[in-house]
């Protein structure tokens, strides 16, 4: 399947409105729910990924993120294949990115810094109470709406490339093989 278009009606449910985002296995949209008529993200697995693993990453990332359930980690809403291609439904969250945000504003306050880092925190402590690790906490990862009492609310998103620290969990990731976002990792793993 090649990407999606606007208006595309993706399995008979979900009405591409636009691309969020796109990674290296996967296309993240903004669609339209019609059966719950709401908005959702909608990330679909690109052509060429389901037999090179990525069937097998978008499956682990269905058990973390449907595990998770804190308020500040994005929403896992569903799943499913169609046509052979396999697809996460998250919840759509109005607003921007951290990196966004920062390219906008400069500089940011120091006290909403500290509260946006209180709030990744929060979901980070959660996924590693589960055992599970991110992997991949960036500026892009971290979505910023306007919360009820007017600050900043912070959700983590992409959990893709977590990693389980639970004893007998199976690593997909081979030895050699660079997981993450280059310009965010330790020198270490560079």
């Amino acid at each position: 399947m090649s990407s999606l278009s606007a208006g595309t009606i993706f399995d008979d449910r979900y009405e591409v409105r636009a691309v969020l985002g796109e990674g290296g296995s996967a296309t993240v949209y903004l669609a339209h729910d019609r059966h719950v008529r709401c908005d959702v993200a909608l990330k679909v697995l690109k052509a060429g990924w389901e037999e090179n693993g990525g069937r097998a990453r978008f499956e682990r990332e269905l058990r973390i993120i449907s595990s998770l359930k804190g308020p500040h980690t994005v929403a896992f809403l569903g799943h499913g294949v169609r046509d052979g291609v396999s697809y996460l439904v998250f919840e759509y969250i109005d607003g921007e990115d951290l990196a966004d945000r920062l390219r906008r504003l400069g500089r940011l306050d120091v006290r909403e810094v500290v509260d946006m880092t209180r709030q990744v925190l929060t979901s980070l402590a959660e996924a590693h109470n589960a055992g599970l690790i991110h992997r991949d906490i960036k500026p892009e990862n971290l979505r910023i709406s306007t919360g009820p009492d007017g600050r900043p609310f912070v959700k983590v998103l992409d959990f893709g490339i977590a990693r389980a620290q639970r004893p007998g969990a199976q690593s997909i990731t081979r030895t050699g093989e660079l997981v993450g976002t280059p310009r965010y990792m330790s020198p270490e793993q560079l």
